[in-house]
């Protein structure tokens, strides 16, 4: 919850955050409703009271939406996209968001619906997945995609070229050793 209010969606600074970390209450959820009933709309600013709009709206709503209808309306109800639609990482962001939509759509597929368990479920991709990473961005059909060899491996392009493909090794050690490094 602290990173959600903290994040692009909603801006909440450190000055709030020390004020919630030091109301009463057990969990962050708790300190937030009080930190809420004791400052109200005159002592909170106005990051936190838009916060606190649209998580008091849409809290109701998570049992009853699809996950990935809550997210759609949670990206919606923050603007996010506008707010970074300035940024160098925009594409890669959006690709993200559209990468865990489908998470989410895949994850029901199976059969659940809770949020909890979505969120476990995405816990376990990050630390035990060698391969979940970033979403791959579309690149436009008239761009060059420069990688590795083992990147590429599974993909078809119409034209591919090799750097120094033709250059020859006149090296005829098997093995090399630098007398100050080792091997």
């Amino acid at each position: 919850l602290a990173a959600i209010l903290r994040a692009t969606f909603f801006g909440v600074d450190d000055t709030d955050l020390y004020n919630i970390r030091v109301c009463t209450g057990g969990s962050l959820w708790e300190r937030v409703q009080d930190y809420y009933k004791t400052y109200g709309n005159s002592g909170c600013s106005r990051s936190f009271l838009r916060a606190w709009t649209i998580l008091t709206e849409l809290l109701p709503l998570a049992p009853r939406l699809t996950i990935p209808s809550l997210l759609r309306l949670i990206l919606s109800r923050t603007a996010w996209r506008g707010m970074i639609a300035g940024d160098e990482r925009y594409e890669q962001m959006q690709a993200n968001v559209e990468k865990l939509l489908s998470l989410a759509r895949e994850f029901e597929g199976k059969g659940f619906r809770n949020l909890f368990d979505f969120a476990e479920e995405l816990q376990s991709l990050a630390l035990h997945s060698d391969s979940e990473g970033e979403a791959e961005v579309t690149i436009g059909k008239d761009a060059v995609q420069i990688m590795t060899i083992h990147a590429s491996k599974g993909l078809e392009f119409p034209i591919v070229a090799l750097y120094q493909s033709a250059s020859v090794n006149n090296r005829t050690d098997a093995f090399q050793a630098d007398t100050d490094f080792g091997a």
